[in-house]
């Protein structure tokens, strides 16, 4: 695919971690010349922003299919019929698994923030102090308890909640 075959060697410099110290006019000359590739391979002619979406939207698909084959891996033993073509095979290559949720490592922040309120037991007050509260006191309720008592609007407040709880 055209558009791969153009945009991957130039990935880090137009959209990775150099794009902020790349110089703007040179990624819109990267684009435009990229644009000129695809368009002189496709029927229909298409713009930067076309350009750009079309790339974000394969690599979303990669994305999903290697959250799939991860999945099917898990449910298989490790035996997996997921076949990847040239053009995302590259693509692949430019994606951190551990962005990917349900990969090991990867991200699944849902399971992240209930394992901080099962495990985690201190907070920092708005004095930057630490309070340790103690699972057996009956006093004190479960902080998955307190964190739904939470107010999402108003860090502050949450803060001086939790602190006032604990005292």
């Amino acid at each position: 695919m055209k558009l791969v075959e153009e945009l991957v060697p130039l990935y880090d410099r137009l959209i990775g971690v150099k794009k902020a110290s790349t110089d703007s006019s040179w990624r819109r000359d990267q684009w435009l010349s990229i644009l000129e590739a695809v368009n002189s391979v496709g029927v229909c002619k298409r713009d930067v922003v076309n350009v750009k979406k079309r790339f974000q939207d394969l690599k979303r698909d990669v994305r999903k299919k290697m959250s799939d084959e991860h999945k099917q891996r898990k449910k298989n033993g490790g035996r997996c019929e997921m076949y990847y073509k040239a053009y995302e095979e590259k693509l692949r290559a430019l994606i951190d698994p551990d962005s990917i949720p349900g990969i090991k490592g990867g991200l699944d922040s849902f399971t992240q923030k209930k394992q901080n309120i099962d495990n985690e037991s201190t907070f920092p007050t708005p004095d930057n102090d630490i309070i340790f509260s103690d699972p057996s006191d009956s006093d004190v309720h479960p902080l998955s308890d307190l964190i739904c008592e939470l107010d999402d609007k108003n860090e502050d407040d949450n803060l001086m909640l939790v602190h006032e709880h604990y005292t």
